[in-house]
């Protein structure tokens, strides 16, 4: 029996190529990707009454992180008649796909106000080894704000999502303020050091000036 080699050769090389057609997967949209978010953000919107292309309209997500079980997304919000919106969202692999764990923003919120007497007391703490004295601010002279804000990460393409707590005051008729810098990593938020930084802003001017 006479074998017909260039025929199997052919079948092999069909086979070959059939086989790649189904081993190879296009890259998925990011909408498909991040579709939790998205729905998510949507679902949110509506509640309120808004109606998507009349009221809002969500751009393309934009993904701070990708791991293999975790990632960070952004999605931006345009609004016709107001300042744009920003969500920030930690997605994990689920069963079903890619799953929204929390938003980030409003986690550190959460955190900022548990860890707010904490702060206060870290704050106190540093301006007495600067006075070398007791320090006693009176509550009305004493301001806390948060904030949150992107910070690249050298020589990669990801971007590390820092929180801030800000305690702004007012001491022996001077301004100062006093930052601590957190990390939001693997789900939690972490300090920055062991304590925050100082900053002064000088004397505070008085109620006649304009």
């Amino acid at each position: 029996m006479k074998l017909n080699v260039p025929l199997l050769v052919g079948a092999a090389v069909v086979a070959a190529g059939l086989a790649a057609l189904v081993l190879w997967q296009p890259e998925p949209k990011p909408e498909e990707t991040a579709a939790a978010s998205l729905d998510r953000v949507r679902a949110e919107l509506r509640e309120k009454g808004g109606v998507e292309g009349r009221d809002f309209i969500l751009d393309p997500p934009v993904f701070l992180k990708r791991g293999d079980d975790e990632m960070i997304v952004r999605i931006d919000i345009r609004f016709p008649n107001r300042e744009p919106g920003r969500e920030f969202h930690r997605l994990l692999r689920g069963d079903k796909g890619w799953e929204v764990d929390r938003n980030i923003w409003r986690s550190f919120i959460d955190f900022a106000k548990a860890e707010e007497k904490a702060a206060r007391d870290r704050c106190a703490k540093r301006l007495q080894e600067r006075y070398q004295d007791a320090v006693n601010i009176p509550g009305e002279n004493v301001r806390v704000g948060t904030r949150m804000m992107e910070i690249p990460v050298t020589g990669t393409p990801e971007v590390r999502l820092a929180g801030y707590i800000d305690i702004a005051y007012v001491d022996r008729g001077a301004e100062g303020m006093y930052v601590e810098e957190f990390t939001f990593e693997k789900g939690a938020w972490k300090m920055e050091g062991t304590t925050g930084r100082l900053f002064d802003k000088g004397p505070r001017p008085s109620a006649q000036t304009r």
